[in-house]
């Protein structure tokens, strides 16, 4: 049941990120706290909800590849 959670906090986690590339704050902001918590222990999750109040000029330069 563990390893569930894990991998469904990782898949909001990257739908996150895709939500912030994509300049979607509010979804963004929504899959950061799902992510968290279904795995409050993951600390990508965490560094999503800074992100999203960032404007996008930085935020754009911390997601790029």
């Amino acid at each position: 049941e563990q390893g569930v959670a894990e991998y469904v906090s990782f898949w909001y986690k990257m739908r996150g990120v895709i939500c912030l590339k994509h300049r979607y704050r509010r979804g963004a902001l929504r899959c950061a706290m799902r992510a968290i918590r279904y795995n409050w222990r993951n600390l990508k999750g965490w560094l999503l909800i800074p992100l999203t109040l960032l404007p996008h000029s930085i935020a754009d330069k911390c997601l790029r590849d």
